[in-house]
């Protein structure tokens, strides 16, 4: 896809599309210096915005003749802007790193979580979204569901561990049989949730390991590449079965995998595979929101002038359980409706992004300050992860807390809710940590002191 999106941009005499390739070889460039060695760390927010703003737009376009690329100027723009804005985050996270080298602790007493804390918190992350989180009430639902991040938070640290102990242990039987279960546990994760995160860091940690190996790094990308159309397929046509009540008892998402699996490899049928190609580039692109968005406003001029912005900080900071009648703004399809004239089916959620939510209320200007706020506060987030004397937890929270910041097709409301959460997830853990490694060396140093009286 990512061949055919580059050879339209060349075709159609695109020059946005090549800057959003320039864009993500700066990111390479700018990352040697940076001392951050976690692959997708840097790249992310760039690659990302290539895939939902530029090749998932080209791959549309000449699938489904969804953009005139050529003879449209007003799209030409908009494009230009969201490269823009993206340079701009960009910006804002190298401005960020300035300053004190990152691999610096702190404090040169480094607190290293041990496995068995790493256990630990994997169960209790289990405890509260299998056990718990399906009867809380909705003003305890929040504190349930961030504490079942608990799960791939301890599920990282035990595999970096492993790691660090002897990395051969990513060839052995058991890391495979690691892998294996989590593949059938993540097939819960094609409606998204706690095991798709837990997915993601699986993923990250194979790129981290296989960076050391270009062979295990394309092998991986490839296979990603291979089956990520199959799992689109699936889960729209999950979905599907879902709306149709008595159909959804009669097929499991299981029955419905192996379907697609049997129609796309053993028989060949490539259009099946096409359409869930088509529908993974519309998954991912966020140019047709963002492009409804740009028309709207240009044409009514109803800037909301921060009001969405504020509400979001209200909703963020002031937790449900002090507010009764808190509305519900996560997944909301609210700036859609009312900003890029868009007839949402109920039970959707379609969210528009930061960069069109930073020109709804303002404009371009509005657009390159918000993003570049944005860009600074997710890499003095990462920043401070890496140079926290509790790691490796300091670094896997930073990049979850990151993470939440690079969603294109997400409200500004739902990216800053899910950083307060991962913040407070990280205090509770690190505040555990800390706690627990103070008692042990005060008992042990009792424990010695006893012995050196008898």
């Amino acid at each position: 896809m990512l061949a055919i999106s580059l050879k339209q941009a060349f075709a159609s005499s695109s020059s946005w599309g090549v800057a959003w390739v320039a864009l993500g070889a700066v990111t390479l460039i700018v990352r040697r210096w940076l001392p951050v060695h976690l692959i997708g760390v840097m790249e992310a927010p760039i690659f990302l915005a290539i895939l939902s703003y530029s090749v998932a737009t080209l791959y549309l376009a000449s699938e489904t003749q969804a953009y005139d690329l050529a003879h449209d100027p007003f799209l030409d723009s908009t494009m230009w802007l969201a490269w823009a804005g993206m340079a701009c985050f960009l910006a804002g996270m190298v401005l960020a790193f300035r300053g004190r080298k990152v691999r610096e602790r702190k404090n040169a007493h480094v607190v290293t979580v041990t496995e068995r804390e790493a256990v630990l918190l994997f169960f209790a992350g289990m405890f509260f979204s299998e056990i718990i989180l399906p009867f809380v009430p909705m003003s305890l639902f929040v504190v349930a569901f961030v504490f079942g991040y608990c799960a791939p938070v301890g599920l990282f640290i035990f595999l970096a561990l492993q790691n660090r102990k002897d990395l051969g242990w990513v060839r052995s039987w058991k890391f495979g049989a690691w892998v294996f279960a989590l593949a059938i546990w993540s097939m819960r994760s094609v409606l998204g949730g706690i095991f798709g995160s837990t997915l993601l860091i699986l993923f990250i940690f194979l790129l981290q390991y296989a960076h050391r190996s270009k062979v295990v790094l394309l092998g991986i990308l490839s296979a990603s590449l291979l089956f990520a159309p199959l799992m689109q397929d699936t889960k729209n046509d999950y979905r599907h079965s879902i709306a149709l009540d008595a159909r959804s008892r009669e097929r499991t998402l299981r029955d419905i995998v192996m379907e697609n699996f049997d129609r796309v490899f053993l028989h060949g049928d490539m259009n099946a595979y096409r359409k869930g190609i088509t529908q993974l580039a519309e998954r991912l692109c966020a140019f047709d929101v963002w492009f409804s968005v740009k028309q709207h406003m240009d044409m009514h001029q109803d800037f909301a002038h921060g009001k969405t912005i504020f509400d979001a900080l209200v909703s963020a900071f002031i937790p449900r359980i002090l507010w009764a009648d808190k509305p519900i703004t996560g997944g909301s399809s609210e700036l859609a409706i009312n900003y890029a004239d868009m007839n949402i089916a109920e039970g959707t959620s379609v969210g528009v992004g930061t960069i069109s939510e930073f020109y709804i209320n303002g404009g371009t200007f509005w657009v390159l300050i918000g993003m570049a706020a944005l860009g600074f506060l997710g890499g003095r987030i990462l920043k401070f992860g890496w140079s926290d004397r509790v790691q490796p937890l300091g670094l896997i929270l930073s990049i979850f807390t990151f993470a939440q910041m690079v969603r294109p097709e997400t409200n500004f409301s739902d990216v800053l809710g899910g950083v307060i959460r991962m913040v407070f997830l990280w205090g509770v853990i690190r505040f555990w940590i800390v706690r627990r490694h103070h008692q042990q060396h005060v008992l042990a140093a009792r424990r010695a002191a006893l012995r050196k009286h008898l």
